[in-house]
């Protein structure tokens, strides 16, 4: 009993150990980002096996929804969003530009060790 308990602590241990070293800690700045490409997917359904409540195989048609997306470029970090929105997408053309958040992580150095863009929501 006892042997199992300190494996279980040895464990906790190294996990803190391993998790603290790689912790980051996130900057978000707002940024113009250039859009560099548009796609439009237009809805469909598709069949999906499942199975109903007894346990019987069956087949039903879902609908998968159109998508929008925008694809923009901050020195040369790139992302895709999509939209629900089909006037917003309209709305913004490629060569304009959009506010985004740039996400940097940096470590425990403060060493910058990653960057991100994420949609920056009004």
């Amino acid at each position: 009993m006892r042997h199992q308990f300190s494996i279980k602590i040895t464990i906790l241990i190294g996990l803190v150990i391993l998790l603290s070293g790689c912790s980051l800690r996130y900057e978000y700045t707002r940024v113009s980002a250039t859009i560099i490409h548009k796609e439009f997917e237009d809805g469909y359904y598709e069949t999906v096996n499942t199975t109903d409540y007894q346990g019987n195989p069956t087949t039903k048609q879902e609908y998968v929804p159109a998508e929008w997306d925008i694809t923009v470029d901050y020195n040369g970090i790139q992302a895709e969003f999509e939209f629900t929105d089909i006037e917003y997408w309209n709305n913004h053309q490629i060569g304009q530009t959009m506010k985004v958040y740039l996400r940097s992580g940096y470590d425990k150095d403060d060493k910058l060790v990653t960057q991100s863009l994420e949609l920056f929501k009004d």
